[in-house]
């Protein structure tokens, strides 16, 4: 008797790795990615790929003459494992295959990833307390804390535009704000706050929704909410609060001092991009910048998931430090008006 147990996001960490490493302004021509599995509980002695053995390999090669894009690939796996398998070892390796035009000179490298699987997995908990003492060693590159398995979700940034500029008061009242707004934005669409991952900065907000969630209908009806709300509350004040939002998909977990995964950094990497920082300036009217990653466009808006108009977004490139991603923004209604 077998036991499934679905592997998610294995080449996004790989390809994490592999783009960090090698120039963002290189265009890739081909791209390979290898990926071994061994069950705790019982090792295949012979190496074999695909069925029936314990590796898998693919490629991510250019369609009709064209470019592999830049940024992360993902890639999903199902593993079949003996009954009572406590967990499962995954090594992902990453690599690149260059035409010379292409490397630009450059030499990009392949990156090793490594991390553990529990099976069964357990249901969302709380961070876990600090490892014991003398067990900080064992806390290496893909260790997990216990209790805190890596999941697929999605997740947003929220950033108040201009927070600096005003006083201590006037900074204190948008703190105010902005936590009764998420509040409320997040109601709208069958959420509560207190029961979900989140992390607070004073002019900002990271929020992480759950794992069972709709992606069709979570960023419609985020986008949606957070235009509706924010002109609401900006017609009950003087002061015109003005935000930032950044939406993405990827890995996440609960770590011993905050969160870990690509979800949360892609996200906050989007929420700082020069593109949505530079997209309100010119328009004093617009009261939201939305930027969403090219993974949740192509999975919801590029299907034609009612709720929003892909019309309205605009591709752009986000770049932040050693980041690059194709991403799509959109401006809340008044954006077309320069003040």
């Amino acid at each position: 008797m077998s036991r499934a147990a679905a592997l998610s996001g294995v080449s996004s960490s790989s390809a994490a790795t592999a783009d960090r490493q090698m120039s963002t302004a290189s265009r890739v021509a081909a791209g390979s990615r290898l990926v071994r599995a061994v069950s705790s509980s019982r090792r295949a002695r012979s190496y074999r790929l695909g069925v029936g053995g314990r590796a898998c390999r693919w490629r991510h090669r250019a369609v009709n003459g064209g470019e592999v894009r830049l940024g992360s690939h993902v890639g999903w796996f199902v593993l079949l494992v003996p009954a009572g398998c406590h967990e499962v070892h995954v090594t992902a390796r990453a690599g690149y295959a260059l035409t010379e035009e292409a490397a630009m000179g450059m030499q990009p490298h392949a990156g090793t990833d490594g991390f553990t699987v529990e099976l069964p997995v357990p249901e969302v908990s709380e961070p876990s307390a600090p490892p014991p003492p003398g067990a900080a060693g064992q806390l290496g590159r893909g260790a997990q804390v216990p209790g805190s398995p890596t999941q697929m979700r999605m997740g947003f940034g929220v950033d108040v535009v201009g927070y600096s500029d005003r006083d201590v008061v006037g900074r204190a009242a948008l703190q105010t704000r902005l936590d009764q707004l998420v509040r409320v934005v997040l109601g709208d669409i069958g959420l509560d706050l207190t029961r979900l991952h989140h992390q607070r900065s004073g002019d900002g907000m990271n929020i992480v929704l759950p794992l069972d969630t709709d992606i069709t209908q979570a960023l419609p009806g985020l986008a949606n909410a957070m235009g509706a709300r924010l002109r609401e509350d900006n017609e009950r004040h003087v002061d015109r609060m003005r935000l930032r939002m950044a939406c993405d998909v990827g890995t996440f977990r609960a770590g011993a001092n905050g969160y870990e995964g690509e979800a949360v950094l892609s996200f906050c990497r989007l929420l700082e991009s020069l593109p949505l920082r530079e997209a309100l300036k010119p328009h004093r009217r617009a009261e939201l910048g939305v930027l969403i990653s090219q993974f949740l466009y192509g999975q919801v808006l590029s299907p034609g998931c009612p709720g929003l108009n892909r019309e309205e977004f605009t591709r752009v490139t986000a770049v932040v430090k050693h980041y690059q991603a194709d991403a799509w923004l959109y401006t809340s209604p008044g954006a077309g008006s320069v003040e």
